[in-house]
């Protein structure tokens, strides 16, 4: 007798509690394989596809999430009515991304200047230590490129605007005035250089150095420009309407 209520009440349990527990395991399988496809996409993803790449993964998963919640309910009555105490637990969603891939991406990224990538999967808390350090670093030194990049930009810009009032002032005045006001600026250059060592902690010091590297690079485009008309017959470029003069 005992027995066959035994029997009776496990073959209830089957009935009641694997069908819903298959559907619980399948809706997380699910997330995982639906997630793992969604950061490997959005890792791979460039310039403006990383923001939709983004949307499209927490989108999914959200509703990926819903559906996992549905089917623990479903799961925790089949218990019930089985029954079973269930515990009044909420499923745990896994976050989990191969080492290996992902320290590949990121080496990729890096080597590609992909920063977005790189912030992508620093937010996204996927990486271990080692990775998430890679990923800062990597940051940074694409960061740093970029910077140096731009300020050597800024400066090429710089030099040549320098050159070309040398060429419209010798066009005017003749390459004797350049020879002229290099000599003038290069004084001045001293004299701040001089003034920044007698008082480097001045409010005035960064000002001053400010002033020497424009005087420096005018003294450069001034002797780069007398090197060029000495190896050139060409005549000096005519000057402007408006002269641009070198700070003196």
């Amino acid at each position: 007798m005992a027995d066959a209520y035994n029997q009776a009440t496990a073959a209830r349990w089957m009935q009641a509690v694997l069908p819903a527990t298959q559907a619980y395991l399948a809706a997380l399988a699910s997330a995982l394989a639906a997630w793992s496809a969604a950061a490997a996409q959005a890792a791979a993803a460039h310039d403006d596809r990383i923001q939709a790449a983004q949307q499209t993964y927490a989108q999914r998963l959200q509703d990926l999430q819903s559906q996992a919640e549905d089917a623990w309910q479903v799961y925790a009555s089949a218990l019930l009515d089985a029954g079973c105490v269930s515990q009044d637990v909420p499923p745990q969603y896994v976050s989990w991304i191969d080492p290996d891939t992902a320290t590949a991406t990121i080496k990729q990224a890096i080597a590609t200047g992909d920063v977005a990538t790189l912030e992508f999967l620093l937010e996204s808390n996927l990486l271990n230590a080692d990775q998430a350090a890679l990923a800062r670093a990597g940051i940074l030194d694409i960061n740093a490129k970029l910077a140096a990049a731009a300020a050597s930009a800024a400066e090429k810009a710089a030099f040549e605007k320098a050159y070309q009032v040398w060429v419209r002032q010798a066009a005017i005045e003749g390459k004797k005035s350049v020879e002229r006001a290099i000599k003038s600026v290069t004084e001045r250059l001293v004299e701040h250089q001089r003034k920044i060592a007698a008082n480097p902690n001045s409010p005035a010091a960064n000002h001053w150095r400010t002033k020497i590297r424009n005087w420096e690079r005018q003294i450069r485009a001034a002797k780069k420009f007398l090197q060029d008309s000495t190896n050139s017959t060409a005549p000096p470029v005519p000057p402007s309407k408006h002269l641009s003069q070198p700070d003196r």
